[in-house]
């Protein structure tokens, strides 16, 4: 198994049936949703603190056990010209972590414009923007996975 920057790759590999799991990563906080089955729909799960990379790791086992995922989507931050984001060598460290924890594929998914969108479909909603603040992880975790489905 290995980490891909592929998605045609990581979906042969990953290919239903079989849930896939969705993460937005951040320094603070980490979006997580999960697929269905078939993998054709995408839905937010949880948002965990970012307590450090083997914390988090343990915390995202255990939020997602139950849902024996084959693979991990996670948000790949590239500028806007294509480079690499801030954040990359750290998710490369997380993504390595996990798959060596799961012997899972992973997908470094481009995220540019998910935390976006994931506003722009909380803009639709009702809630406070208090309310919206805890949930846009997870909301932009199911869009980056949603982009990989």
């Amino acid at each position: 198994m290995m980490v891909y920057t592929d998605k045609i790759a990581f979906r042969k590999i990953s290919s239903p049936p079989g849930v896939l799991v969705g993460i937005d990563y951040s320094t603070h906080s980490v979006g997580v949703a999960v697929s269905d089955h078939k993998q054709t729909l995408s839905s937010p799960l949880t948002t965990l603190k970012n307590y450090g990379h083997k914390k988090l790791l343990a915390t995202l086992l255990d939020a997602v056990k139950e849902y024996t995922p084959i693979g991990y989507v996670i948000g790949w931050p590239l500028q806007f010209n294509g480079d690499e984001g801030v954040l990359c060598p750290s998710i490369k460290t997380f993504a390595t972590l996990v798959l060596e924890s799961t012997q899972k594929p992973i997908l470094l998914m481009d995220e540019r414009f998910t935390s976006k969108i994931a506003m722009s479909l909380l803009a639709q909603s009702q809630k406070t923007q208090k309310k919206k603040k805890k949930i846009v992880d997870k909301i932009a975790a199911s869009v980056i996975l949603e982009s990989a489905l």
